[in-house]
């Protein structure tokens, strides 16, 4: 098994522990545009790495254009699971 710091995807729980909010809020945030989360087989994932990206764009912060994360969009995705 992965380490969790090691994880490149973290659940809705890890992610509002990490950002200090409710559970409730970080599912009203997955559901917005933007919010760096997947579906995969029912379950909401958070990817990690631009959690952190978001985090930065949505409190006025900048990451360099040459950062591939930063010019792509971070819209929702779902993805069936087999």
């Amino acid at each position: 098994m992965t380490n969790n710091s090691e994880r490149i995807a973290i659940s809705i729980t890890e992610a509002a522990a990490l950002l200090g909010i409710s559970r409730t809020k970080a599912y009203e945030l997955a559901k917005s545009e933007g919010f760096p989360s997947v579906t995969i087989g029912g379950r909401k994932l958070v990817n990690r790495r631009l959690l952190g990206v978001w985090l930065d764009r949505n409190t006025g912060g900048e990451f360099p254009d040459s950062d591939p994360a930063a010019s792509s969009s971070f819209g929702r995705q779902h993805i069936s699971a087999y």
